[in-house]
């Protein structure tokens, strides 16, 4: 008798848990669930495991490293306990560990010519060095990641003129009480003050510095997409448009549809925009074959159209507009995990 089964780490009152369950259900299939405060405690050998990220309850975006070094430290461990117990994963440990580091996984993207938002830098150890990054690659307008995080925690978009030295930032974040802050939308700042006070709060965490490269633009709005791909194909993509240069949908952006997307650029040819985007994920895909499953966010350029790399997820299948749909990713997991038992 056949005693393998599904099992699904994570917390336990999140939409990625309940809809996962659900297409379970509407398939008749059982899921294990186990949370991040137990799994150690379980049954998981010769299971089939998905690995949901942990949620982290305050946000001060200061911490990170801390809580993504023992976040590092489980994956390690199941990595080595899959070896053990002979358990299979939909991405495996090691797979969303790489993934996790922007700096690696950008590295090797670009090792592979992948066309991607290119890293000018990283680790500037405060503001000033940061210009001085900006100087020295005469790159005006970059982005300033930490190297760990989703949801654009701790990013800042900001820009330079190059005579007059006037700055313009983008961000969601703030700083309060030696605390770096994620709020609910993106603010435009101007004071080189209070830019300062953001960039080096973020620079004492390990950070990676993108050139900033113009998006295609709807309605005075610019646009990217976050694809889903799954099983060597584009399972579901998602348009965010955006008045700034970020597009993440939880700061109050908002989704578009492809149709009416599409309409609005005439002078694409649409189905040779999506073969292309197509063909960029899977040669992105094919850099890190363990990988199933991946978030790609891709922008169009504002001038070619051609698509171009912004970030990889390897646990970024989590989309409103699917779940609250057909369930189609969680559907499409969870049948091909059942028929690899």
């Amino acid at each position: 008798m056949n005693d393998r089964k599904i099992i699904l780490i994570g917390e336990p009152d999140s939409k990625r848990t309940e809809f996962f369950i659900k297409a379970a259900n509407k398939q008749r299939i059982t899921v294990n669930f186990f949370s991040w405060s137990d799994w150690r405690n379980q049954d998981m050998e010769g299971g089939f495991v998905k690995i949901d990220p942990p949620s982290f309850a305050e946000y001060n975006i200061l911490t990170l490293t801390e809580k993504i070094k023992e976040y590092q430290e489980q994956l390690q461990e199941l990595e080595e306990m899959g070896k053990e117990k002979g358990i299979c994963f939909l991405n495996p440990p090691s797979a969303i560990l790489q993934l996790l580091d922007k700096v690696a996984c950008k590295e090797k993207l670009q090792e592979h010519n992948i066309p991607v938002t290119t890293m000018i830098g990283k680790n500037p150890k405060n503001f000033q060095e940061l210009k001085a990054i900006m100087k020295e690659k005469k790159c005006w307008s970059v982005f300033l990641k930490p190297v760990y995080g989703s949801g654009a925690a701790g990013i800042i978009a900001l820009s330079m003129q190059p005579v007059t030295g006037k700055l313009a930032a983008y961000t969601a974040v703030c700083v309060e009480q030696n605390r770096l802050l994620q709020q609910k939308k993106i603010r435009k700042i101007t004071k080189e003050r209070e830019i300062d006070e953001i960039v080096n709060a973020i620079t004492s965490l390990d950070t990676i510095v993108e050139r900033w490269y113009p998006k295609a633009g709807i309605n005075k709005e610019s646009f990217d997409f976050r694809v889903l791909w799954q099983f060597d194909r584009m399972e579901f993509i998602v348009a965010r448009k955006s008045a700034s240069p970020i597009t993440n949908l939880h700061l109050n952006n908002g989704a578009i549809s492809l149709e009416e997307l599409f309409k609005t650029q005439a002078s694409w040819n649409h189905n040779d925009t999506l073969k292309e985007m197509e063909e960029l994920c899977r040669n992105t895909m094919a850099v890190f074959p363990q990988v199933q499953m991946t978030g790609l966010d891709v922008m169009l350029d504002r001038k070619t159209g051609k698509p171009r790399i912004i970030e990889m997820n390897g646990q970024g299948d989590l989309l409103y507009q699917d779940i609250y749909g057909e369930n189609q990713i969680y559907t499409s997991q969870i049948a091909y995990m059942q028929s690899k038992l």
